[in-house]
């Protein structure tokens, strides 16, 4: 599955070549899933990319591919966590008793990234991966125009 925030078992193109590079290899992919800002909170593409045993987030800027966080081993990874900001929120993990920042994501892909964060906690406690939890339709989105519903 491909869409432009979410890929199932198959890296994006724009950033194959350097996963690759950094051990990412794209046979082992489960997911990437695409955010929408660097670290300092500018609008950049950025991809957490998600295998078996490794997670790393790469960005994307005028043609290059540079790491931002990773690759990390999921083995040293002790937690997930969501942190909210003012118009943002980061996903961070818990290495060696401290959080680190791994991406930075808008509220518009809160929901996305609330998944993903549910999903790698799963996968640190040795859990199988579970696409369905991922590619689900929102119940909290409007499946027409894609903006927040004011409920259930």
């Amino acid at each position: 599955m491909t869409s432009g925030e979410l890929t199932i078992r198959k890296m994006p193109d724009a950033i194959r070549e350097e996963a690759e590079k950094g051990g990412l290899r794209e046979a082992d992919c489960l997911f990437c899933a695409r955010a929408d800002l660097d670290s300092d909170g500018e609008p950049r593409e950025v991809w957490r990319v998600v295998t078996r045993t490794r997670i790393a987030s790469l960005a994307v800027a005028e043609g290059r591919v540079e790491p931002l966080c990773g690759p990390l081993d999921l083995a040293h990874v002790g937690k997930a966590r969501s942190r909210q900001t003012v118009g943002s929120a980061f996903l961070q993990f818990m290495v060696d008793g401290v959080y680190i920042d791994a991406v930075r994501y808008s509220n518009g892909r809160r929901e996305l990234f609330g998944r993903v964060r549910t999903e790698l906690e799963r996968l640190i406690e040795g859990e199988t991966f579970q696409e369905e939890a991922l590619t689900r339709p929102s119940e909290r989105m409007c499946q027409v125009c894609g903006l927040p519903l004011p409920g259930k």
